[in-house]
C-alpha cells in the first residue's frame, strides 16, 4: 500500500493510450530523421511497420523510411499478422456474424436518423425517405443473405422437412415412412 491513498495505478486503457502515443512519437522520429530506423529493436521496428502499414504505407516505402531492405519490411507484417490472427474457436463465427448484425442494424439507423424530420430543420423530400427505406431494406436483406450463405439459420424447406420427418411413425425407417407417404395407399396394399 502507497502513503498517498489518492494514487490510482494506470488501467490497460491508459497502458494502451501511452503505448499508442509513444508509437506515434518514435514514428514522427523516424520521419524527421531524428531517430534511425536501423537502430530499432525488432519489436519498435515492427510496431512502426503495423502503424504505417494501417497508414496505407507500401513495403517499399516503408522500408526506405526505415532504411531496411524489403524482405524485412515482409518478414514483418508476416510476423505482425500472426501476431494478431484470431485464433479458432467455437464463437468465433457467432462472434463476428453478431458483429455484422449490429453493424446493420446501425446503418439502418442512421439511414432513418439522415431522413427524419425535426420541428425546426429543413422539409425531407419523400423521395429521399423512399430512397433511404429502400437502401435500409438492402442492407438487412444483404445481412440475411450473409447468414443464409453461413448457413447460419434454416431456410423454411429445411424446417418443413424436419417437421415432416418428426411426425413420420417412429416404428419405421423415416425414409421408407416417406416413401410410403409419397407413393399413396395403392403400394400399401401390395
Amino acid at each position: 500500500m502507497t502513503d498517498n491513498p489518492t494514487t490510482i495505478e494506470p488501467g490497460p486503457a491508459v497502458a494502451t493510450h501511452n503505448q499508442d502515443q509513444a508509437l506515434m512519437y518514435l514514428v514522427n522520429q523516424v520521419r524527421k530523421g531524428a531517430t534511425s530506423g536501423r537502430n530499432l529493436s525488432i519489436d519498435d521496428r515492427r510496431a512502426c511497420v503495423a502503424y504505417l502499414t494501417a497508414e496505407g504505407y507500401s513495403v517499399y516505402e516503408i522500408a526506405v523510411l526505415l532504411g531496411v531492405c524489403e524482405r524485412s519490411i515482409v518478414r514483418d507484417r508476416a510476423a505482425v499478422r500472426q501476431d494478431v490472427a484470431l485464433q479458432p474457436s467455437e464463437r468465433l463465427g457467432d462472434e463476428i456474424l453478431g458483429e455484422l448484425r449490429r453493424r446493420a442494424e446501425m446503418a439502418i439507423s442512421q439511414l432513418n436518423r439522415a431522413v427524419r424530420e425535426t420541428g425546426d430543420g429543413p422539409k425531407i423530400n419523400p423521395h429521399h425517405r423512399i430512397r433511404a427505406a429502400l437502401h435500409g431494406f438492402y442492407v438487412y436483406n444483404k445481412l440475411a443473405t450473409t447468414l443464409l450463405r453461413a448457413r447460419y439459420f434454416q431456410t423454411g424447406d429445411a424446417r418443413l422437412n424436419m417437421e415432416t420427418l418428426r411426425n413420420l411413425d417412429p416404428d419405421n425407417d423415416p425414409l421408407d415412412a416417406l416413401m410410403k407417404r409419397a407413393l399413396g395407399p395403392a403400394t400399401r396394399n401390395q
